[in-house]
């Protein structure tokens, strides 16, 4: 089995107290304060987010080097990657973070532990404090199929979504949809902040990950009568992967479904070596989502993954009695709906029913290595675990089709969003817009 690495996130605080205003070394007396979730993790979790909170900063006027020793069961550069030994709090800050990189080997082995204990500051300054943190092997559970390991199981772990904008204290919600038919532009305005409830995002106990939700000022300018194209764009690149999100919904909030997590996850996915023909299905993973499988980038962008559940929820649909629902709008201009449809696509007075998705999951195992490409069972993990059969469903390969609707009675291609995979379209039909282009 290859190695799987994973970031970890330990955030070490150091409370400062004021002494006296001669030196850094003498005007502040350091002492570590950890709080965390738990205290034990699987070789293979993740991210895993261990806080702690100060209420002073440095004001000494220089940066503070805290030392540290890294003891515990667990080996360097076996067991995760090797440490400095030391952080810094700069000034005006009152904390510091420390990467540390586990190494999810292969190996049947013993639970393993962690302990860094704080050793002194700058100066004449001494300082106390310790964290242990207990991993647990994940190696004889893994399912084997002949002399090749199944790396990920199927994970639809959701974290729970009890924030709003209020209570995150953000910025309410701004979204604006503007057609300009002298122009032909359509033009979408948001500040990414969701008009529902959200999961808890940040450096706080219990986050789902690190990154807080911060407003966004993003403008879309989208072909307000889009023609379809004479070839498909795929959102996936095989040479550089995620290349586009697909679009926006009328909760201000992206459609953008890939993940960056290519086969063998290894090494960072801008090495050549990566295999984006393999790159993970995020709709059935646990990668920090919430309950709306949304989770928040590095940058702060807020954004869906998967099934948006509680934006649909919004919209107080009957589903006793449906009609086709528009949600938003794609990278290429055309109009998103949410699963219903009309039986006859052109026949708007059809009777409504939820259309079906064409792709279904493989049979039998991936035909990789386990080296340059995933074996073992197809099992929903990948995105290329699923296949497209024309004639299945009553969606192509984008997840979409020609017909009427009662914003487009004339007719139109429109994109759905489906229950079942993909969920959201991996294609465009019509030429995408560069302002959903990922960099």
């Amino acid at each position: 089995m290859n190695r799987v690495i994973f970031n970890c996130m330990l955030f070490l605080v150091v409370i400062l107290s004021a002494c006296d205003e001669d030196s850094a070394s003498e005007i502040f007396d350091a002492s570590i304060s950890i709080t965390s979730d738990k205290t034990t993790y699987n070789e293979g979790d993740g991210t895993i987010l261990i806080t702690a909170s100060s209420s002073l900063t440095n004001t000494s006027g220089s940066d503070i080097t805290v030392n540290y020793t890294v003891s515990g069961t667990a080996t360097s550069a076996e067991d995760f990657e090797e440490l400095s030994g030391s952080l810094v709090i700069l000034e005006g800050a009152s904390e510091a973070s420390l990467n540390i990189t586990l190494i999810d080997d292969s190996a049947d082995e013993e639970d393993e532990t962690i302990i860094l204990t704080l050793s002194d500051v700058d100066g004449d300054v001494t300082a106390s404090g310790a964290v242990t943190l207990t991993i647990n092997d994940n190696d004889s559970g893994t399912t084997t199929t002949d002399d090749c390991t199944t790396q990920l199981e199927v994970d639809q772990t959701r974290g729970e979504c009890g924030e709003d904008h209020t209570s995150a204290s953000l910025d309410a919600p701004t979204f604006t949809n503007v057609l300009d038919e002298a122009n032909d532009i359509r033009t979408i305005t948001t500040n990414s902040i969701p008009d529902h409830k959200f999961g808890l995002f940040g450096k706080d106990q219990g986050a789902l990950n690190p990154n807080a939700i911060t407003v966004q000022s993003q403008t879309f300018e989208l072909d307000a009568t889009p023609e379809l194209a004479g070839e498909t764009t795929e959102l996936l690149s095989m040479t550089s992967g995620p290349a586009y999100s697909f679009g926006i919904v009328f909760s201000g909030i992206e459609l953008d479904p890939l993940p960056a997590e290519p086969w063998p996850h290894t090494v960072p996915f801008t090495d050549p070596s990566v295999n984006w023909e393999w790159n993970m299905e995020a709709v059935n993973l646990d990668l920090g989502f919430d309950c709306n499988n949304a989770h928040v980038q590095p940058q702060g962008k807020y954004h869906y993954h998967g099934f948006p559940s509680l934006y649909i929820e919004t919209l107080s649909l009957d589903e006793e009695n449906p009609g086709m629902t528009l949600v938003g709008y794609a990278a290429d201009g055309f109009p998103i709906y949410y699963k219903y449809g009309y039986s006859t696509a052109d026949n708007s007075s059809s009777d409504v029913k939820s259309l079906t998705s064409g792709f279904t999951l493989r049979s039998g195992e991936r035909e990789g290595d386990g080296v340059t490409a995933p074996c073992g069972d197809y099992n929903g993990t990948y995105s290329n675990d699923y296949e497209y059969i024309e004639g299945q469903g009553d969606l192509d390969e984008c997840n979409g089709r020609t017909g009427v609707t009662p914003e487009y009675p004339d007719g139109t291609y429109y994109y759905v969003l489906t229950e079942t995979f993909p969920v959201i379209p991996r294609c465009f039909k019509g030429t995408p817009s560069n302002e959903f282009a990922i960099n």
